[in-house]
């Protein structure tokens, strides 16, 4: 077992860190993605609103990966629809 900390800011929020005992750097790759999944489903209009950030850092504080997740309307769809930003 390695140990590996989840780290997930939502918008300006402060990032929130929670240590993870797991067998490797793929299951730990699999439960953050799975994490920012039950995120954006649970909460949808929060990738419009700011961004979504999930990272995974080793015990020594290094980023071993991050996920992103933002969304942005186009231009052209901002011009079809402007009431629904």
């Amino acid at each position: 077992m390695a140990r590996f900390i989840l780290k997930v800011t939502e918008g300006i929020k402060a990032p929130e860190a929670t240590c993870l005992d797991l067998e490797n750097a793929q299951a730990a790759r699999e439960l953050a993605t799975l994490h920012a999944a039950e995120i954006m489903r649970d909460w949808p209009d929060l990738i419009w609103d700011g961004e979504l950030r999930v990272q995974v850092l080793d015990e020594a504080g290094f980023v071993l990966f991050s996920l992103f997740a933002m969304g942005r309307p186009s231009r052209g769809d901002r011009q079809r629809s402007p009431e629904r930003y």
